[in-house]
């Protein structure tokens, strides 16, 4: 599994990652500012987040969460 790890990092064009990244922290930006988290420092939003990430779990036989 590493090795396809490795292989895969290789394929990735580092432009392309940079523009993803981008556009992954544009997105992330949109939705703090959408939801009015957009005050918040980094590290107390992600706190947050782990928080309430854990109390989801997914039920595969009923397809939902």
């Amino acid at each position: 599994m590493l090795e396809n790890a490795r292989l895969c990092r290789e394929q990735i064009d580092e432009r392309e990652l940079a523009a993803a990244a981008a556009a992954v922290a544009a997105e992330t930006a949109t939705v703090r500012a959408a939801m009015g988290h957009a005050d918040k420092p980094g590290e107390e939003y992600a706190e947050a987040w782990a928080a309430v990430a854990g109390e989801f779990i997914f039920l595969p036989a009923q397809a939902r969460h």
